[in-house]
């Protein structure tokens, strides 16, 4: 059953309390008038005036205890409103301090923004400067490596030239002396023919080395690439390290510029010959493996490198031999070019037991 509402529940009691009221004080006022002999009509008027007394009394009594409730609440409900005017006004404070902050805030992010665009601006003119310099560095590495190897091509060219001379002075003595100087002119001839061919087997070698030239798209047989750099070498090989070879019965071809591939095996064939102070050897072996890339090994016999030092060879500007004896550019220029072929370069190195070189490179697809 619904619960009627608090007014209405006071009505309904007034009622019920009224006209309880009105039939028993009429009983009363009857039974006393006839037992007393009095009016009745005084007695209906004080019956009256207990009535309104009684009645203001008791709603005295519940108006002041509801509305001493009312006026708690209210004085409760004022309070809350004051602490909630206080809160308001308190966080309206902080909303404006944390406004005047992000405003500040956003004006220092501003200046910040500006002055990392001038920064990113200034580091991209100095990546472009860097990347210039590096093609600087790279060429005047290029220029070092071919001023190392000036003796010794040097003498390799006057070695053939000399035989030439001889053989050509030879043949002058003997022309128009007998029939006999024919056999003669032939050996004479094959052993010039052997000389003009080592000589442009070297000429050739350093024309790739020095090469401007900027293609990437070049068939290069890398065989024939490490043929030339050993020629060109072969000054400072000769008579002290022996090579070893271990080629693939197949060309090994890539797609690439020449002069770089010469550039990066001519570096980390001087630091295979540097790495040997006496007699030694280096090994070279080319192979291919199922997933078309070919693989060089270049293995030396040297002093190895020590394990503190090996991840940092490839440093730009790193190196462990004495100051005017290298630039520490070598094996970073060659890591760069081999890897802008799409290859990689791992060294394996122990403390005198010598350096192993291993280079991965696509195999060109036809």
């Amino acid at each position: 059953m619904k619960k009627l509402n608090f007014e209405y529940r006071i009505s309904v009691a007034y009622l019920l309390i009224g006209a309880a009221w009105i039939l028993v004080s009429d009983l009363l006022v009857e039974l006393i008038a006839s037992n007393l002999e009095l009016n009745s009509s005084h007695l209906q008027t004080a019956k009256g005036w207990f009535y309104v007394i009684a009645t203001a009394l008791l709603l005295l009594i519940f108006i002041r205890k509801h509305l001493g409730r009312l006026r708690e609440t209210e004085a409760e409900l004022e309070k809350h409103r004051m602490h909630l005017a206080d809160l308001v006004k308190e966080k309206t404070q902080k909303l404006d301090e944390a406004f005047e902050e992000l405003r500040s805030t956003n004006v220092t992010l501003s200046e910040r923004n500006t002055l990392i665009n001038t920064q990113n601006r200034e580091l991209l003119q100095a990546i472009n400067d860097l990347r210039s310099t590096q093609a600087q560095l790279a060429q005047a590495d290029r220029m070092a490596a071919i001023g190392v190897l000036t003796s010794g091509i040097v003498h390799e060219v006057k070695v053939p030239l000399k035989t030439i001379e001889d053989c050509i002075n030879e043949l002058n003595r003997e022309i128009g002396k007998n029939e006999t100087f024919r056999p003669l002119l032939v050996n004479q001839s094959e052993k010039i023919q052997t000389s003009v061919n080592r000589i442009a087997k070297i000429t050739s070698g350093l024309k790739q080395l020095s090469s401007s030239e900027y293609s990437s798209n070049e068939k290069c047989d890398l065989q024939t690439i490490l043929e030339n750099c050993l020629a060109i070498l072969n000054y400072h090989l000769a008579g002290r390290i022996r090579i070893i070879r271990s080629y693939a019965n197949e060309e090994l071809i890539v797609k690439g510029n020449p002069g770089q591939l010469h550039q990066a095996f001519i570096s980390i064939l001087i630091n295979a010959e540097q790495a040997i102070t006496g007699e030694g050897k280096i090994e070279i072996a080319t192979s291919t493996d199922d997933k078309g890339h070919i693989n060089i090994s270049i293995k030396d016999s040297g002093c190895g490198i020590d394990e503190t030092h090996l991840p940092h060879v490839t440093d730009p500007f790193f190196t462990t031999k004495e100051p005017g004896t290298g630039s520490g550019l070598g094996l970073s220029i060659s890591y760069t070019i081999l890897k802008s072929h799409g290859g990689a370069l791992n060294i394996q190195s122990k403390k005198n037991e010598g350096t192993t070189v291993q280079i991965t490179l696509p195999k060109a697809i036809e």
